[in-house]
C-alpha cells in the first residue's frame, strides 16, 4: 500500500480530484479501475470516521458538505487502484476470474 499527499489550494472539483490521481498513479490502461473514497468525521461528541464512495460529482458534492457540518473540517480521500478486472475473460478461456 502506498500513501501519497496532495494538496490542493482551492476547492476542488471532482473531475481536478480524477486528473490528479490519474497523473499520480499514471492510470493509463483501461484494465486499471479506480474506487474513490472520502473519509470524514460523523461523530457528535468522540470523532468517529467513515469512508463514503465518491463516484461523481454530486457525491463530491455532498461529501464536501459533510465535511464542513463536521468536527474536523478537513477533506481526505481514500483511492484504491485495483489493477484486475472482473469483466474481462482469464486467458485459459471462457470462465471469469473468480
Amino acid at each position: 500500500m502506498r500513501q501519497q499527499v496532495v494538496r490542493f489550494d482551492m476547492a476542488s472539483s471532482f473531475d481536478d480530484i480524477i486528473g490528479r490521481v490519474n497523473s499520480l498513479f499514471k492510470v493509463e490502461n483501461v484494465r486499471m479501475e479506480l474506487r474513490l473514497r472520502g473519509r470524514f468525521d460523523a461523530g457528535k461528541g468522540r470523532c468517529h470516521y467513515v469512508l463514503m464512495p465518491i463516484g461523481c460529482e454530486n457525491d463530491w458534492l455532498f461529501y464536501k458538505e459533510l465535511v464542513s457540518g463536521s468536527q474536523v473540517g478537513c477533506a481526505e480521500v481514500v483511492v484504491d487502484v485495483d489493477t484486475r478486472s472482473m469483466d474481462v475473460p482469464s486467458q485459459g478461456g471462457d470462465e471469469y476470474p473468480h
